[in-house]
């Protein structure tokens, strides 16, 4: 779900997805990123892991940065992944003081079709 606070609409998405890691898919998406990003892949511990202090995670003097080309790939690109989507529904929500708008849009497969709903 996406939200846009300054013009008050929120976008649901859905679709399939498909996860690529290790192939060639997740090569080119990998040759895309560029170096200081791949730190976000270098963590030795995963996202969300508890700690006692606060921390950023990256290993020890990556902190301010970017990962050689061989820590990148020794330690980055273990831990990437890419997923490509194909969204088959879209849902538009605008939230309005006078009463708020509701869309939906749906792939059949050839074209979108759309309808309104009540919000």
């Amino acid at each position: 779900m996406l939200y846009d606070p300054a013009s008050k609409t929120q976008l649901r998405l859905t679709g399939i997805g498909s996860v690529h890691h290790s192939d060639a898919r997740a090569e080119e998406g990998w040759a895309k990123t560029r170096d200081f990003s791949r730190r976000c892949y270098c963590m030795p511990v995963a996202p969300g892991t508890a700690v006692g202090e606060p921390v950023g995670g990256l290993p020890e003097g990556m902190e301010n940065r970017a990962p050689t080309e061989v820590e990148s790939n020794d330690l980055g690109w273990p831990n990437f992944a890419l997923v490509d989507t194909v969204v088959t529904r879209i849902e538009w929500l605008w939230l309005g003081h006078a009463g708020h708008r509701r869309a939906a849009f749906a792939w059949n497969g050839e074209s979108w079709d759309g309808e309104w709903l009540i919000p």
